[in-house]
């Protein structure tokens, strides 16, 4: 997928989210369990990011 399609695909949830009524409420265990996958989601791209930084190095260190 491309940074275009998915920068079009969070354009459209945040109109999908606007466009929600003002009387739309979120019972609080689905918004703990938002909070906790989005914790979640950080942490694996936090490990992502660790991981794609050692590759780097190992390259740049085959490469001199």
């Amino acid at each position: 997928m491309t940074f275009e399609e998915l920068d079009k695909i969070q354009k459209d949830r945040n109109i999908a989210i606007e466009n929600l009524p003002d009387s739309f409420r979120m019972p609080d265990k689905e918004i703990l369990s938002g909070i906790n996958q989005l914790f979640e989601m950080i942490q694996l791209n936090n490990e992502l990011i660790k991981a794609m930084d050692k590759r780097i190095k190992l390259l740049e260190l085959k490469s001199k």
